[in-house]
């Protein structure tokens, strides 16, 4: 299916096409026309003895038959026009001297010859410009397609908008071509078919259900060549970068997965110990309850009470257990109103005994009335844990000061929740500091230097910012912010 042409090659002026109508799309009807208006022109000139100068007006008839049948046409014309001119004006000839009656022919002539050649060239210099314009739109590797406001009928669609879409895509409204396509956002192909004051400029994600391909589309306001506004679009296959875009986001997964691991192993040691102790405790109050069955003689509340601090310590222990298993279960992010302050107090619980292992003050400091974060919990103590273990880590280093990890939270001016990670440890130099987030530098013999590259891809995911800082005497400080939630 060949391309709609654009309507730049009947460029002709409003005040000709009233005059001509439909006569000029056809070569033979114009050069009709062009004949007729010279034999009025003459009449006219005759009627009026030649002193209304009306010789000027046979300039109209070259221009029509040069501009739509070319060159040839136009010399014709203006070679009849000066014939017509020559027999009307001799029987009226004023002048004494035949040399001016002849010049003033030969002027006339090359003057209309002239006119046609001009004509005639800038008609062609207008079609090749036309076709240069269209073999640029259909050699594009992007899909261009353009259709009335009004009714949204296809005015012009180029070759690769065929390929993506089909040949009787171009022949189909546009309203429903562009019904058939899930679009982000929801409303643009409505907003784009109100835009008539040519100052807007759209841009959107659909894909086609049909190929599940993904495009990428411009939206823009123009003026056609009648004057009228049309919506003009601009498609890119944007389907290779979409699932480049998922491959991305499915390995950050994987790696976030494994970081969640090697957190947990390395927690291994201080998860056993906490859950020694309910373990241990749901041992003792066992045998101490076998043991005043055996007897006989017991008091019932007192074994009420022994089985109720068992059944507390169970508990306990699943509460850990659940935890952990929460922590690294492999899911799709999911977001959802939360007390920052509850996420908090929940990433200390897990790093408690780690923190009392290395002799580790934990403090945490929030300000009052914060506002809820609508965040994915699991995700952002991931973060906070990634955080205060580094911090722990950096503490171990002999320095005699003591050993405090500070988590605070507060308002921003901006209305941006802050959380802040601070420590008292040696602080971070300035050549690690360089490369602290890139993926896989790690300062650690063991680590993989993933978790705070994973951790930035977290917070940037919620809408926020991970940063760190000296401390004001000694240690780190790492921020990072997130946007506040529904109330």
């Amino acid at each position: 299916m060949s391309a709609t042409p654009l309507p730049g090659s009947r460029l002709l002026p409003a005040a000709l096409q009233s005059v001509g109508g439909h006569l000029l799309d056809d070569p033979r009807r114009a050069l009709a026309l062009a004949v007729g208006l010279v034999g009025l022109i003459a009449l006219a000139d005759y009627a009026t003895g030649y002193a209304a100068l009306l010789a000027l007006l046979y300039l109209l008839p070259v221009f029509i038959a040069a501009w739509t049948a070319g060159r040839l046409a136009g010399a014709s014309i203006a070679t009849l026009a000066t014939l017509s001119w020559m027999v009307m004006f001799h029987s009226v000839n004023p002048y004494s001297v035949a040399l001016y009656f002849y010049w003033e022919g030969a002027v006339l002539f090359g003057t209309l010859q002239i006119f046609a050649l001009v004509i005639a060239r800038l008609r062609r210099a207008l079609e090749r410009a036309d076709e240069r314009f269209v073999t640029v739109l259909e050699e594009l590797e992007a899909a261009v397609y353009v259709n009335d406001m009004d009714d949204g009928r296809m005015l012009y669609a180029n070759r690769r908008f065929r390929d993506f879409f089909g040949a009787d895509a171009h022949s189909a409204n546009a309203r429903e071509f562009e019904n058939a396509f899930e679009v982000v956002p929801a409303d643009f192909f409505a907003r784009a078919a109100a835009a008539k004051d040519g100052s807007l400029a759209l841009k959107g994600e659909f894909r086609d259900p049909a190929s599940d391909r993904w495009f990428l589309v411009h939206a823009h306001s123009v003026g056609w060549v009648d004057g009228r506004r049309v919506s003009l679009k601009v498609i890119a296959d944007i389907s290779e970068a979409k699932q480049a875009e998922r491959a991305g986001r499915q390995q950050m997964e994987k790696l976030q997965l494994s970081a969640k691991l090697i957190a947990i192993g390395e927690m291994a040691s201080s998860l056993a110990h906490e859950l020694n102790q309910p373990l241990t405790a749901i041992a003792s109050y066992n045998q101490g309850c076998v043991r005043m069955l055996r007897s006989g003689r017991f008091d019932t509340a007192e074994l009420l009470g022994f089985m109720e601090k068992c059944g507390a310590q169970a508990v306990r222990a699943g509460g850990i257990i659940n935890r952990m298993r929460e922590f690294v279960r492999k899911r799709e992010p999911l977001r959802s109103a939360h007390d920052l302050k509850a996420i908090i107090a929940e990433a200390v619980q897990m790093i408690a005994m780690e923190a009392e292992k290395g002799g580790v003050e934990v403090v945490t400091d929030f300000a009052p009335s914060l506002p809820p974060v609508l965040v994915d919990a699991i995700m952002i103590e991931q973060v906070l844990l990634n955080l205060a273990r580094n911090s722990i880590e950096a503490m171990q280093q002999p320095g005699g000061e003591a050993k405090v990890l500070r988590i605070s939270c507060a308002q921003d001016s901006d209305a941006m929740l802050r959380v802040s990670v601070r420590d008292s440890g040696p602080g971070i130099p300035a050549p690690v500091a360089a490369n602290l987030y890139t993926p896989f530098f790690s300062t650690k013999e063991s680590g993989m230097g993933i978790g705070l590259n994973i951790s930035r891809s977290i917070i940037e995911f919620h809408g926020g910012r991970l940063w760190h800082e000296p401390g004001a005497e000694r240690g780190c400080v790492f921020h990072f912010t997130l946007p506040p939630g529904p109330a």
